[in-house]
């Protein structure tokens, strides 16, 4: 019940934030923002080295091994993440090819997606393995609440200056989100800044799961980047802002699968015959919030898209488009979760990388042609691909756990 109540509030503080800069920035520079800021938090899916993982898999296990785990993730983060952050700052103009981002937004997206934000996914680990998932889910919609106060404060400043300034407030949003779930950890788990260096096994476990959580999150941030490359900022506003309220209708659905992650974990090291049913029980439920997710975007979009402001007329066309996605999105996700929990992220990494390889040639061809309307079909094929592959997977690797035992 407490983590379906922080999931609820989670909701609302995306959605408020969603609709909130939208209207602040208007579609041209929201769209901008958004690729940029989508092409970060890709990168940042490797920030961590998969050492989050790794947090989360032992604090599950064992609290005292997942405290090891944690003073191996945050020195390991710190240095990769600074390090993609030069690569990010060097390629980022290159890649969007469409900005008008200056330099000095460049720098701040990237301190804050690649330097703070991992960390900030070490201690959301720390905390669901730990059995703190109500809590874990409070902390992530932090960074949410802190940033629609950074909204109303950069009302303060003329409107050709607004995105720079909302920028910078919205890093040290996240950066407070950061100090209050480190203090946060510190209590409830005793999460502290002792260091050790990553072992080589470590590395290569961290490895498989680093390759697994980028093919897992860059089609729900690749797709933004490309749609700026491809059609420019104001069509790119239109598609940032409703794949946004689709994974705002999705979020639910994840926090479910996290909630269930720490006991796939336990019964993937135990002769526990209780799997399969969890298993299943997860893929159905998934398969239901998407059909949910779905007809709730087809009948609200005209609402929907009246809430974003004279700024956005027409999503509603947008919203309906890309809302088929939600079914074949939310068994992704679903079945990613699974196999990272019965130990496969690399079999995850491997089929989601057929899809995302998939969303990328799509997007290339049917953007330029097609634009808005090949977007959303770019985005639905590649997440069927994923969906599909991801069902075979699970279904195989599942049976062959369960014949194990």
């Amino acid at each position: 019940m407490r983590t379906a109540v922080a999931l609820s509030v989670k909701l609302i503080a995306q959605a408020g934030w969603l609709l909130a800069v939208t209207r602040l920035l208007g579609h041209e520079a929201y769209g901008s923002f958004a690729g940029a800021t989508s092409l970060a938090i890709g990168i940042a899916a490797i920030a961590n080295v998969g050492s989050n993982y790794i947090v989360l898999a032992r604090m599950s296990r064992d609290p005292t091994g997942g405290l090891d785990a944690w003073r191996m993730a945050w020195p390991l983060t710190l240095i990769c993440g600074a390090t993609l952050g030069v690569v990010y700052v060097l390629g980022a103009p290159l890649v969007l090819h469409y900005t008008t981002l200056t330099i000095g937004i460049i720098l701040t997206i990237a301190f804050g997606e690649l330097i703070v934000g991992p960390q900030l996914a070490n201690i959301g680990a720390a905390m669901q393995g730990g059995g703190f998932v109500a809590l874990g889910q409070y902390l992530q919609l932090l960074p949410f609440v802190f940033r629609l106060l950074a909204i109303g404060i950069t009302y303060l400043w003329p409107s050709d200056q607004r995105l720079a300034a909302y920028v910078g407030l919205h890093v040290l949003a996240t950066l407070a989100a950061l100090g209050v779930a480190a203090r946060v950890g510190r209590r409830r788990l005793g999460l502290d800044l002792r260091h050790r260096r990553a072992s080589l096994s470590e590395l290569r476990e961290g490895a498989s799961y680093a390759a697994m959580a980028f093919t897992a999150l860059n089609p729900a941030e690749l797709d933004k980047a490309l749609a700026l490359r491809y059609l420019g900022a104001g069509p790119a506003g239109y598609y940032a802002a409703a794949t946004r309220t689709l994974a705002a209708a999705i979020t639910p659905m994840i926090g479910m699968v996290m909630t269930s992650q720490p006991r796939l974990f336990r019964h993937a090291h135990a002769t526990d015959p209780g799997m399969g049913r969890l298993v299943q029980v997860i893929v159905f439920a998934c398969f239901g919030w998407g059909i949910a997710a779905t007809g709730s975007i087809q009948i609200l979009a005209s609402p929907l898209g009246q809430l974003f402001g004279a700024g956005f007329v027409g999503l509603d066309q947008v919203l309906r488009d890309v809302s088929w996605a939600a079914i074949p999105m939310a068994v992704r996700i679903g079945c990613g979760g699974i196999l990272i929990a019965i130990g496969h992220p690399l079999v995850r990494a491997g089929y989601e990388a057929v899809g995302l390889a998939v969303l990328v040639a799509t997007m290339s061809i049917m953007l330029p042609r097609q634009g808005l309307t090949g977007a959303a079909t770019a985005l639905v094929v590649s997440e069927l691909v994923f969906a599909i592959l991801g069902v075979i997977m699970v279904i195989r690797y599942v049976r062959k756990k369960t014949n194990e035992k």
